[in-house]
C-alpha cells in the first residue's frame, strides 16, 4: 500500500511542477520529454531548474559545458 501513495503523491508533484515550469514530462531519467525539458532548461537559465536534483545523473550529463566539466 505504502508504493501506491508513494506514487500518487509523485504523481501529484509532477503535476504541480507542470504548472510552474510547462510540461516537464514524466520525471523518469529515461523519458525523452524529461531530458527536453531539462537540457532546455539548462540552455536558457545555465543552471538546472531548482525542482532537479543535482546529483542525478542526468542532470550532471546535460549540465557539462566545457571539457574540464568531463574530467
Amino acid at each position: 500500500a505504502s508504493s501506491i501513495v508513494a506514487k500518487v503523491v509523485r504523481d501529484r508533484a509532477i503535476r504541480d511542477l507542470d504548472e510552474v515550469y510547462g510540461s516537464i514530462g514524466s520525471g523518469y531519467p529515461s523519458d525523452p520529454v524529461t531530458i527536453g525539458f531539462l537540457k532546455q532548461y539548462i540552455q536558457d537559465y545555465g543552471t538546472p531548474p531548482p525542482c532537479a536534483r543535482r546529483s542525478w545523473k542526468t542532470v550532471k550529463n546535460l549540465s557539462q559545458t566545457t571539457f574540464e566539466d568531463f574530467l
